[in-house]
């Protein structure tokens, strides 16, 4: 529907930024293998400047039936089981604010059938207020669901 544009061409044409973006479909927030995000994350040049990281409630992790997981007692990066949904975001979480020291945005998708990726919305809005990471959630907004 964007016609093979993202929202991120869209900022970077819009307002002159720079943006880096690392989409790359099929992949999860679930640490699984090369091309997931956490592996792609430690991948990125640690020197690059960012103002700001932005990052997606993955759809692939509730298709790819990823455990959920549970948020963290602390923010200790060892302690996150990255082979969960809840570990891996606290994971990026805590990676991009001491890689980056910049602050950190979610956003969600759209609503569509999936009581797996409701769950993680609500899994995310916990760990957002755990973190003060910021919520672009698409999910719970009732405007941009009727269109």
């Amino acid at each position: 529907a964007a016609y093979g544009k993202s929202f991120v061409d869209m900022l970077a044409a819009r307002t002159g930024a720079v943006c880096v973006k690392e989409a790359v479909s099929g992949t999860t927030l679930a640490d699984n293998g090369t091309r997931s995000y956490i592996s792609r994350l430690k991948a990125l040049d640690r020197n690059t400047p960012c103002d700001v990281f932005v990052c997606q409630l993955s759809t692939n992790d509730a298709k790819k039936k990823v455990p959920l997981g549970s948020v963290a007692a602390g923010k200790d990066m060892n302690s996150f089981d990255t082979k969960t949904v809840c570990g891996a975001i606290e994971y990026i979480i805590a990676y991009a604010q001491q890689t980056w020291k910049c602050p950190v945005v979610f956003y969600t998708n759209p609503q569509y059938a999936s009581p797996a990726y409701q769950a993680m919305v609500v899994a995310l809005k916990q760990i957002a207020g755990k973190w003060g990471v910021q919520v672009i959630d698409l999910w719970d907004d009732k405007q941009f669901n009727e269109k």
